[in-house]
């Protein structure tokens, strides 16, 4: 199908994986000019209208919930063969494919991807959908070792064909929890045992449960069989393999509740490592057993005091020495210590007191205590600063998306700030926000294109230079005349912001100046929205821009908008709902002239 093109608009450029149901694509979006993914219906299973409607539900339902650690699903097409869903396009390689190259990670990676997981999961749960099919193929690793997940929710589409529902269910199989072999639906702990099947895959480069069949599969899984983690890598911590051990309960109430708690155990794990702190198991002790030995040793020291057999002669005589008299010494005195529990008290006195001793000197040589500052809200620079003049080190654990923190500021340390409560020269670890999805545009107007490229680059922005440029009296040749979206407007982290240049105070040609042209611009308002949007399209030509167009309409609605420009070239800009989506290039070879 390379080549083909989808929808009048998705060009096939390269295959991706293939699974039971989907088979995936990288896509050149020719109307919005951007690369996406495509994951097209295989064949002969277009006559599955149950499921087709079932999907569109689930898409339905993901269009509220964003997240840099989701893929984002921008439309799904039933009405063509094969019907085809439209995603967002991530650069990288499936989880599967980097097991597969790697056989298994170093622990600190495998927290690491892990926490990035349960990301996307909290972005899910908390949206109230349910992965259902948490699975090393389903998650995405970027060349910038970020994870995103896809195909969470589509669980409940498979449910909607028995003839997918089979098809998937070997996939599946390795990653479902016991309790889904029977009645049960996915839930927050069906998940959380599939990140557990991923974390042991990812520790020791094999499943938990392998198996010819999904029958085997699920008798193991029903029995709990399988090997321990620290058996097959002896690198892994103890703590991390009881993580794993918790995930991995055929219990659902005795997994992890939700999977904000099983994160906070990845983050403890992973800060724990970086910085050298024991791995301990965040669980209750476990309950000594000396009381229960205790009634047992009573009776072996009885022994030494046995009474007379009955019927002896008291008056008899032995050659051998008569234990009696050493006895009838020992009653006299009962509360009489054994002596080598005398010396054994003896000897822990001792050995406390050299303990203290040492305890005082180890103590004493140890660096002064000294208070840790409050740089929550600084910037990496100010933390930086605050904590050398504490006598303090820094270093950065990780980034986290903060919708409340700029980005580059502390949004956590450790330990955090107070009294008298870390070592003079020790390190205290910082996490920096990482920014929030959603930025404000800054004004780019009368900027250079060079000044503006910094500015995005800064917000994790896409700038991109329309063809046209437009005659400015007020601002010089190569100075940016307008901007879209908008400054001031809030948008995603990953929006295209599309500005038109200055020409100067000249005419660019004055043939084309003096040429007008009827251009028409037709495309078709996209069908994930669930009621009407306001459409406005903006035209640039060689002498300014202005909107042509603005309008209500339905979803799925054939749009045509036709206006007058200037110039042998010109952009319409299509916005819903005030946002930027697609734009259309024209040239004078398709307009009509129009008489000057």
């Amino acid at each position: 199908m390379i080549g083909s093109v989808l929808g009048g608009r998705y060009e096939l450029l390269q295959e991706g994986d293939e699974g039971p149901v989907f088979e995936t694509y990288k896509a050149l979006d020719r109307v919005a000019n951007r690369e996406v993914t495509v994951r097209a219906l295989r064949t002969g299973l277009d006559l599955e209208t149950e499921f087709l409607g079932a999907v569109r539900q689930v898409v339905d339902k993901q269009l509220g919930v964003l997240s840099p650690h989701l893929e984002r699903i921008y439309n799904w097409n039933r009405d063509e063969v094969p019907a085809f869903m439209v995603c967002e396009h991530t650069p990288g390689v499936t989880l599967e494919d980097r097991l597969r190259r790697l056989s298994s990670f170093s622990v600190s990676v495998a927290l690491e991807i892990a926490i990035g997981i349960c990301d996307g999961l909290l972005a899910l749960h908390q949206g109230g959908l349910i992965h259902g099919d948490l699975a090393a193929r389903n998650v995405l690793c970027t060349p910038q070792d970020q994870v995103k997940l896809v195909m969470g929710g589509f669980w409940e589409a498979y449910g909607a064909s028995e003839r997918i529902g089979r098809a998937v269910y070997r996939t599946m199989a390795p990653s479902m929890a016991p309790e889904l072999q029977t009645d049960s639906v996915p839930s927050v702990r069906t998940d959380i045992y599939a990140l557990g099947v991923l974390l042991y895959q990812m520790l020791t480069g094999r499943l938990p449960f392998p198996g010819d069949t999904s029958t085997s599969i699920a008798a193991k899984q029903a029995a709990g069989d399988w090997v321990p983690v620290r058996q097959l890598n002896s690198s892994v911590p103890t703590a991390l393999e009881e993580l794993v051990k918790r995930c991995l309960n055929r219990v659902p109430g005795d997994r992890y509740r939700d999977v904000n708690e099983l994160q906070q155990d990845l983050k403890s794990l992973s800060d724990a490592l970086r910085f050298g702190r024991p791995l301990t198991w965040p669980i209750r002790p476990t309950v000594s057993q000396d009381m229960d030995e205790a009634p047992a040793v009573a009776p072996s020291l009885n022994v030494a005091n046995p009474q007379p057999k009955r019927g002896s002669d008291p008056g008899a005589t032995s050659n051998e020495p008569a234990p009696a008299k050493v006895k009838a010494k020992r009653v006299k005195d009962p509360d009489r210590a054994p002596a080598c529990l005398t010396a054994l008290v003896l000897l822990c006195t001792i050995a406390a007191f050299a303990a203290v001793g040492g305890w005082l000197f180890f103590n004493s040589q140890k660096p002064p205590l000294v208070d840790v500052p409050n740089i929550v809200g600084m910037s990496r620079t100010e933390a930086e600063a605050a904590l050398k003049k504490a006598k303090l080190n820094m270093a950065v654990v990780r980034s986290e998306v903060s919708e409340t923190q700029p980005r580059g500021s502390v949004i956590k340390s450790d330990p955090n700030a107070g009294k008298k409560n870390a070592r003079e020269n020790s390190t205290v670890g910082v996490v920096l926000s990482a920014g929030g999805n959603v930025v404000e545009l800054p004004d780019l107007r009368g900027r250079t294109m060079a000044e503006a490229r910094s500015m995005m680059d800064a917000l994790e922005l896409t700038l991109e230079e329309s063809p046209n440029r437009v005659r400015s009296k007020d601002l010089a040749e190569g100075m940016i005349v307008s901007m879209v979206p908008e400054q001031g407007k809030k948008v995603r982290r990953d929006t295209r912001v599309v500005v038109t240049l200055s020409a100067g105070d000249r005419r660019v040609s004055n043939n084309s100046m003096s040429q007008r042209y009827q251009y028409t611009a037709k495309f078709q308002l996209s069908t994930e929205f669930t009621e009407k949007v306001l459409v406005r399209v903006e035209l640039t030509d060689e002498q300014r821009t202005r909107m042509v167009y603005e309008k209500e309409h339905a979803p799925g609605d054939n749009i045509t908008v036709t206006a007058e420009g200037v110039g042998n070239e010109a952009t319409f800009r299509v916005f819903y709902n005030g946002e930027f989506v697609a734009q259309q290039t024209k040239t004078a070879s398709e307009a009509t002239p129009r008489s000057r």
